[in-house]
């Protein structure tokens, strides 16, 4: 699917932070974000969104594109996985993540519930996340943590729920 000239330079927008304020400005920030998402117009957009989002920077605005009403329940499972949730699965216990990494640990939990409310919904995209369309098996950290751990005598705490393996 292809985005008309308009729809990309959302995305574009979206993608190069230039809805946040030049002078930090939280509540702009803020104001400029919903007004641009306000103007999106397909699922698609937010699909591409969510593609080129800068994880670098911390997740702010991924709650807006997960809670929009045009967000696909396809888009919603990318999400998770593009959160990287094998990596938790180095863990034995919970207790055993850095306090430096809680942040990504709830958030992880946060995008695991949004994907798994979103089962069942009638999906007009795509995502399989052992073959995305590019080819690329979003699974494979999880297998690799597990093993590593299993090599040791030890079970992860943590288990993705097996229905986010399936594609929508």
């Amino acid at each position: 699917m292809n985005l008309n000239p308009e729809q990309k330079r959302r995305v574009d927008r979206f993608i190069y932070d230039e809805w946040v304020d030049e002078d930090d400005n939280e509540q702009k920030s803020l104001s400029n974000l919903k007004a641009l998402l306000g103007e999106v117009q397909s699922p698609i957009e937010i699909d591409y969104m969510l593609k080129g989002f800068n994880w670098d920077c911390g997740i702010d605005g991924l709650d807006f594109i997960l809670t929009h009403p045009m967000t696909d329940p396809a888009t919603k499972l990318r999400a998770y996985w593009m959160a990287g949730p094998g990596y938790f699965c180095q863990y034995e216990k919970e207790r055993d993540i850095s306090k430096y990494e809680l942040g990504e640990w709830k958030a992880l939990k946060s995008l695991e519930k949004y994907a798994c409310a979103a089962l069942g919904q009638q999906a007009q995209l795509k995502f399989d996340p052992r073959k995305d369309e590019e080819g690329y098996d979003w699974t494979s950290q999880y297998i690799r943590e597990e093993r590593k751990l299993s090599e040791k005598g030890m079970k992860s705490f943590y288990g993705i729920p097996p229905e986010l393996y399936d594609a929508v």
